[in-house]
């Protein structure tokens, strides 16, 4: 049985959503590998565009997937090929709302982490209403949230932040990144391991369990295996995945 295909079936054991591929900005899409999909919803719409003077409007292609917004410029030449404009998460939505004066218009903003944010003001056609729209994207968030306890953007992103850690998703998640790192090293899993050791060191600490020395026996492991390590853990990684992100907008967008 390939890899991957074992580590779906621990990943639904688990709970635990892992995104297997990606999409990336500026490339061409058939459009029809999408409609062959019946899991996927595939939207004609227009999108305004605010201008100085007046507004234009632009034909786009909206898929919307499992967990993504994804926004496609057709091309000219072949309708059936979209470029990708921008993808978004659906959980990050920070604010969708109709307009007052149009029943079929409808406004889509994220913010991400930098408090960057960018919305779309989309126009429905007849055989799809905004309330149509909001009604299959809610229903696919209620589902992740009753099927996944675990994301990928959780697999992946530093713990820096001041929320409180659960100490059995942290678990979960060291078990994952210990299998990841037993299948092929990576400096980067080991810095991440390393940093959820220490929040697991830190929860047992507080509880007075003496079961912390575990994962301190494991820093060390790690640490006489990695020569180098000492010095990565101390740089500053400013660089951010895509799901970090929360939604990724292709510069030429407003071109």
């Amino acid at each position: 049985m390939p890899d991957f295909i074992i580590r779906v079936e621990e990943n639904e054991k688990n709970n635990i959503l892992v995104y297997y591929g990606d999409y990336q900005i500026d490339h061409l899409y058939d459009m029809n590998d999408f409609l062959s999909n019946i899991e996927i919803n595939f939207f004609k719409i227009q999108q305004i565009m605010k201008g100085n003077k007046k507004n234009s409007y632009k034909q786009r292609y909206v898929i919307l997937t499992d967990i993504y917004f994804l926004l496609f410029d057709p091309l000219q030449e072949n309708k059936d090929i979209g470029k990708l404009l921008f993808w978004g998460d659906i959980r990050q939505v920070n604010n969708a709302k109709g307009t007052i004066d149009h029943t079929s218009h409808l406004i889509l903003e994220w913010k991400n982490q930098n408090r960057s944010t960018i919305s779309f003001e989309l126009i429905f056609d007849e055989k799809v209403t905004v309330t149509d729209f909001l009604d299959i994207a809610s229903k696919r968030i209620l589902r992740l949230r009753e099927n996944f306890t675990i994301f990928h953007d959780e697999l992946i992103k530093s713990n820096n932040d001041s929320k409180p850690k659960d100490y059995e998703k942290l678990v979960l998640i060291i078990k994952f990144k210990e299998d990841l790192l037993e299948q092929k090293h990576s400096s980067h899993t080991v810095k991440e391991l390393i940093n959820l050791y220490q929040d697991v060191i830190e929860i047992l600490n507080e509880r007075s369990d003496d079961s912390y020395t575990e994962y301190v026996n494991k820093i060390k492991k790690m640490l006489e295996k990695e020569d180098q390590l000492l010095n990565e853990i101390t740089k500053t990684d400013s660089s951010l995945t895509d799901n970090d992100k929360g939604f990724l907008l292709s510069k030429s967008y407003y071109s």
